[in-house]
């Protein structure tokens, strides 16, 4: 399908979906709207009274009045939405890989895709999580570019709810390349609305791009990044890094946003919550990839660019080596946390466990520490939050000193995860890294989802 087809296509997805229209104030309440006029009659213009005197018969005041402005045309529903989807594509970046996945997708091969990222990835608030932006993607992406339909697309949509960069790229391997079975052809990040005070400041982020650069030379990156109600996203720390590699970037901030919380359309419309977009939202961020992926196509290809020497804010996170009950690996010793955690559902729709082979220390049990030794980097703790008294907190010690205190117990707690990078070196060395339950809390349980460090 062409640029101009797929144009067509999202204006009538606007009617059809009665669009919010412009939003006249901060609070995101919807506006009203004047139909535009179906005559060539000039809309008359309304003026509110003043305070002007009565005119006098002094020669002065005999002179023709100064002429009535005419108001603009309000912008139509379907004018409105395909501004919004202008307004998304923040950053073009070099398109000779996109081009290259839908030349194959074209040429009828399969094609690799994976959509990474945190609940709204998993399709919170659309409803089910088929209706998402992720799994409408896939179908858009398989009827307009696919030869043969969605049979081309090997696929995988590991969202996750609170999912920063720091734990996606700990679950890269696990829940991206090994269900694919190779590294993706295309590959959609989308942590923006999670990635507040994220661990590693944007290394884990920028790992992640380099390290789907690099696995295959026409895997193509787009960096989407979703919004909170409060105009926030964490697009301004992604920025650099996707001008360094030159690759997309997608924004629902700059497409729905104005500035601070006065939106274009109504915020009612767009949010479920704070956080999430309602089927609507999650359209529309459909649609704003399907635009990047029409404007590549009908553009120019662009020079292939070589993956940058060097890196932006770091990528000395990329390779993580994943550490669980199911790849101990040496240099490992589970000690007292050697059960496994069942109640670890995380996710809305599929209520899966994200991390079934944990590490366990259940409610009193011995308090011998988990013991891994490695030559490594950095180490980081992927550790468990729950709403049950029963759980407590940990000491992590790296080395034999006391780095970090982890606290499995939280009111707010829903089995979620929380990354502590508690070893953060510039060159590999011998560590070993030590969990143990604090003295007031042995009798307590705790759970360690996994552990990941770089070599």
């Amino acid at each position: 399908m062409s640029a101009k087809r797929l144009e067509k296509k999202i204006k009538l997805g606007a009617l059809a979906l009665s669009l919010a229209l412009l939003c006249v104030g901060c609070s995101g309440a919807e506006s009203s709207v004047t139909p535009a006029p179906t005559d060539s009659s000039e809309p008359v213009a309304t003026m509110e009274p003043t305070d002007s005197p009565e005119p006098t018969d002094s020669p002065e005041s005999t002179g023709s009045p100064e002429p009535t402005a005419t108001p603009a045309p309000t912008p139509s529903e379907e004018e409105i939405y395909a501004d919004v989807i202008s307004r998304s594509l923040t950053y073009a970046g070099n398109n000779f890989r996109l081009k290259k996945v839908i030349e194959k997708l074209r040429a009828g091969e399969q094609v690799s895709v994976a959509i990474l990222g945190g609940s709204i990835t998993e399709g919170a608030g659309a409803g089910t999580n088929d209706k998402g932006y992720a799994f409408q993607f896939v179908q858009a992406l398989g009827d307009t570019y696919a030869a043969n339909g969605m049979e081309q697309l090997n696929y995988v949509i590991p969202g996750l709810s609170g999912t920063p960069s720091v734990l996606g790229l700990m679950r890269y391997q696990q829940d991206v390349v090994k269900p694919l079975g190779e590294a993706p052809d295309l590959l959609i990040i989308e942590f923006a609305v999670n990635d507040w005070q994220e661990a590693t400041n944007g290394r884990a982020y920028e790992s992640m791009v380099y390290e789907a650069l690099s696995a295959k030379e026409d895997c193509a990156v787009i960096a989407l990044c979703s919004v909170a109600k409060t105009g926030w996203n964490a697009q301004d720390t992604y920025l650099p890094i996707v001008k360094h590699y030159q690759i997309p970037l997608v924004s629902l901030k700059d497409a729905v946003f104005i500035s601070g919380t006065k939106t274009r359309i109504a915020a009612t419309k767009y949010f479920m919550d704070d956080y999430h977009p309602k089927f609507y939202g999650h359209q529309l961020m459909k649609d704003c990839l399907m635009n990047l992926l029409a404007q590549a196509d009908e553009a120019e290809t662009d020079e292939a660019v070589a993956i940058p020497e060097n890196a932006v804010k770091g990528r000395d996170f990329a390779g993580l080596v994943q550490v669980d009950s199911n790849n101990q690996g040496k240099g490992l010793k589970v000690g007292s946390f050697g059960e496994t955690d069942e109640k670890v559902v995380q996710m809305f729709f599929t209520k899966a466990a994200a991390f079934p082979h944990n590490f366990h220390h259940a409610a009193g049990a011995k308090n011998d520490p988990l013991k891994l030794t490695v030559n490594c980097s950095k180490i980081l703790i992927n550790y468990k939050t729950a709403n049950d008294k029963n759980f407590g907190k940990a000491e992590i010690y790296v080395d034999g000193a006391l780095v970090a205190t982890a606290d499995g117990y939280s009111g707010g707690g829903w089995n979620n995860c929380n990354v502590l990078l508690v070893l953060d070196e510039a060159q590999a060395a011998k560590h070993t890294l030590e969990v143990k339950m604090a003295q007031d809390d042995a009798d307590k349980a705790f759970t360690i989802f996994s552990i990941s460090y770089a070599e």
